[in-house]
This record gives structure tokens, C-alpha cells and sequence, in this order.
């Protein structure tokens, strides 16, 4: 697709918006076609306001060209086919299979208020060979703001293939990653375990930002303002050096119990390793965000805000204590929790704690007794500036014998 004119869709039945509910175009791939997306751009491009899913390969392919921006779309559902047969590496012959929901290599591009959802790969991705492709190129202002990025094995992915350290030419620059929501990172459906995922390892599945291992040579990277909520693996690995790495600034950090927070490249006296960093108390991850990462207006979600329950059947009642942890918790923070109906989702009871010295606070709660007797808790911290984010897994109960138990 280029930018030479608009392009109609002519029905002579009438207005279309008031015949159809919705309308779908079909774009098939075959196997190991290459690399083609639903839309594949070549300038000037954009793509506003559609829905783009179940593509083998990509969803928005912005690297054909420049100037090009995708906006308040949904992508989803993309990848997991195979692009190359009979490769190798080595002795070892496989068949590679990915899949990003937007490709945006190429200079002046932007990705928009989209909601980037279960890509096998990477959701929102600058990935680029400059060793065999585009020896000469040089990629400038590409830009990733305002997007909710769920469920993909990266929410965002940056590389540029060499790992070997071989070649130290900057090949982009000036990439800016802002006000994006980036959650549960490897727990989408091609992290689930058992799953082929042929290429990756451990460490490439499930990290909310990943700059690859080698040294990603670039003129500038701006992580500011997102938030990173819940890895399988490390919130942040970044293979680069000092020089190469990105500016952090007011993100907000959440992570499991005793995840790791950032996979990174410690340098040695004469080698480097790849080194993950643990954070199971509030200085350390201080510590991780500000320092490490540089950080200094780092906001950290302390795992150990996860609620405790204790439930009790009186009657047709249904009452009990829900406390969380509020150590180590910012002071601009309210944590809210909700209980519902599992099977329904009405809500039962719905409760919010202001932090006022730390330590461990409870609220008491009666509710009807729910119909299909099992539980849903939600919990979730709500920011002052409205955004909400979830604290952890929905936790489900069954009510039985007098109280109630977890599934």
C-alpha cells in the first residue's frame, strides 16, 4: 500500500455503517511465503482506526518505508507461522517460526493509541538486519506512545542481529517509548508451557522491553512514563552497554514475587556476561530501577502488595478480612480490591485502603452469599492521574463447608 490516494469501497446496496454490524476482509498467507503482513506500507502511510488480527506473520508492516503512523487500531492474534524452511544454524536445521503485531523499522514512523495484544513475538517491534539488508541505512524518529501492550512474548522488541559485536555503526536513532502500558509479557499464548517456540529461549520469553543481546549500536532510546506490570521473565533485558543503553525516566515498575526485574550485560575485566537481578525487598528494587536502569523518578510496585483473605459463611452471609501489604508502597497509590461472582462477574463488595503508615492494613467485608458459590478477587492500585492497573492473577474461591478455600 502507498500514500498516491484514498481507497473506496463502493456498495451499491446503501450505506454500509447502517447495513452490516461489521465488515471483514480476509488476507491469506501461504507457508513460508516470507515476511508479509495484513498491511504492508511503502511512504506516508496511515492506518487509523481498524481492526487487524489472526495474520501467521505480522499485523502492520511499517518497514518498507518512512513517514508512516498507525493509529487507534487493534492488532492482535499475529504470528506463529513459519517465514524460512530448511534453515540453520550451525549443524542444527529448524524451521524458525515469529510474528509481530507492528513492524516499524524505518525512519518517521509511529505507532499510536493502539491496544497490541497476543503476538507471538514481539508486540511492537524494531527489528532489522543492517549486516545483509541495509548496510547503509541509517533509521531515525520512530516513535511507540499511548499503546496498551498485552499478553506478547516482548511487549516491545528492539534488535538489530548482531549479536557478534562486529559491526559499531549506529543503524537508528532517536526512538522514543512513551505512556504505554506494557502487561503480562511471555503470558500470552505462545508462552504457555510445552509450546515450540523453535528460535527463542528462556530469556527471550516474556520481557515487557527487550533490547537484544548484542550491543545494538543506536544515537538514542527514550523510555519514559510507561508502565512494566508483570514478566515471565525480566521486566527489562537489554543486552547493550552504557553508551547504548536507554534513558529511563518515570516508569512504573511491577513485578512477581521474587521475579527478576532486569536481565542485563554485566561487564567483567575482560569479558561480559548476561546476569538477571532479583528484587525481593523494597530497597533492591529501588535500587534495580534508580540505579541500574538510572531511573531516578522510578515508581516500584512492591510485590508484596498481594492481599491476604479470610472468608467466614454465616447464614446467607458471606463475611471476612481482605489486608495488603502496604510497605514499600508510593504515597500517590490506592489500593483497590473487588469481589464478584466468578461465573457472573457481579460484583459482591468493592473496597479501597489510602496508604497512612505502611505495614499491613485489612478492611471487613459482608456480602450476600453469591449464587454459584464461588469467588472471584480482583484487586487492582489505582495511580492519582486515574490510570488503574491490576495487582495480580484474579484469585478464585470456592465457598464450602462454612468458608471459603482457593482453586
Amino acid at each position: 500500500m502507498d500514500s498516491r490516494g484514498p481507497l473506496y469501497l463502493r456498495c451499491d446496496a446503501g450505506n454500509p455503517g447502517e447495513l452490516y454490524d461489521s465488515i471483514e476482509f480476509q488476507s491469506a498467507v501461504g507457508v513460508a511465503e516470507g515476511y508479509w503482513g495484513i498491511v504492508d506500507c511503502t511512504d506516508n502511510n496511515v492506518i487509523d482506526n481498524l481492526c487487524l488480527m489472526y495474520r501467521s506473520t505480522i499485523g502492520v508492516d511499517l518497514s518498507r518505508g518512512t513517514g508512516n503512523r498507525v493509529r487507534n487500531c487493534e492488532i492482535g492474534w499475529i504470528g506463529g507461522g513459519s517465514h524460512i524452511l530448511n534453515y540453520s544454524t550451525g549443524e542444527d536445521r529448524f524451521v524458525p517460526v515469529s510474528g509481530e503485531c507492528v513492524r516499524m523499522e524505518g525512519s518517521n514512523t509511529a505507532t499510536v493509541n493502539c491496544y497490541v495484544h497476543d503476538a507471538f513475538d514481539g508486540g511492537i517491534t524494531i527489528e532489522f538486519d543492517e549486516e545483509f539488508l541495509w548496510p547503509d541505512y541509517l533509521f531515525l524518529g520512530m516513535t511507540m506512545t499511548g499503546n496498551l501492550i498485552e499478553n506478547c512474548m516482548a511487549g516491545v522488541l528492539i534488535g538489530d542481529h548482531n549479536q557478534d559485536w562486529d559491526n559499531t555503526r549506529e543503524t537508528f536513532g532517536d526512538v522514543t517509548i512513551t505512556d504505554n502500558l506494557i502487561f503480562d509479557s511471555g503470558y500470552g499464548w505462545s508462552g504457555e508451557d510445552g509450546y515450540d517456540c523453535t528460535w527463542m529461549g528462556v530469556t527471550d520469553s516474556g520481557n515487557a522491553i527487550t533490547l537484544w543481546d548484542g550491543p545494538t549500536y543506536n544515537s538514542g532510546i527514550t523510555v519514559e512514563n510507561n508502565v512494566l506490570y508483570r514478566t515471565r521473565h525480566a521486566l527489562v533485558m537489554m543486552g547493550t552497554d552504557e553508551a547504548n543503553s536507554p534513558a529511563f525516566s518515570g516508569n512504573t515498575y511491577g513485578q512477581n514475587n521474587n521475579g527478576i526485574w532486569v536481565y542485563c550485560r554485566v561487564f567483567l575485566e575482560n569479558y561480559s556476561v548476561m546476569a538477571p537481578l532479583y528484587a525481593v525487598t523494597s530497597e533492591r528494587m529501588d535500587y534495580v530501577c534508580t540505579q541500574l536502569l538510572g531511573d531516578e523518578e522510578a515508581r516500584v510496585l512492591a510485590p508484596s502488595v498481594c492481599p491476604r483473605a479470610e472468608f467466614a459463611v454465616e447464614g446467607d452471609r458471606l463475611t471476612g478480612r481482605i489486608s495488603f501489604e502496604l510497605s514499600g508502597l508510593s504515597g500517590d497509590f490506592l489500593l483497590a480490591a473487588a469481589l464478584m461472582e466468578a461465573d457472573s462477574g457481579r460484583m459482591l463488595d468493592v473496597f479501597s485502603w489510602e496508604r497512612v503508615g505502611g505495614g499491613r492494613e485489612l478492611v471487613s467485608f459482608s456480602c450476600t452469599l453469591p449464587e454459584g458459590h464461588e469467588l472471584e478477587l480482583r484487586t487492582f492500585v489505582l495511580r492519582k492521574d486515574g490510570t488503574l492497573l491490576p495487582a495480580q492473577e484474579r484469585l478464585r474461591y470456592a465457598v464450602e463447608e462454612g468458608t471459603a478455600v482457593p482453586k
